[in-house]
């Protein structure tokens, strides 16, 4: 059974929140991230090594990248409503 990258990414972000509401400081939340995405990276997918953990990196990237994007639109005020309104 083969599981999409982005339920990997998905699962990253999931585990990063659960670590930020038990307390971990949000500056190595990106860290966390890269390394857990190429542990998963490194055991689940099927290619060689290099290449899983290439695919690792890129998942921890990419939930690190979502995690910065939640930030930065809190930060400026964006809510849920305001962005479901404009489209």
């Amino acid at each position: 059974m083969e599981i999409n990258i982005s339920l990997i990414v998905a699962l990253i972000i999931s585990l990063s929140q659960i670590l930020k509401n038990f307390g971990l400081d949000k500056r190595y939340i990106p860290i966390f991230n890269i390394g857990v995405g190429m542990f998963i990276g490194s055991f689940y997918l099927t290619d060689n090594i290099k290449v899983n953990l290439m695919y690792g990196l890129i998942c921890g990237l990419t939930a690190s990248g979502l995690f910065d994007l939640t930030k930065f639109l809190k930060k400026w005020g964006v809510s849920r409503e305001t962005y479901r309104n404009k489209f």
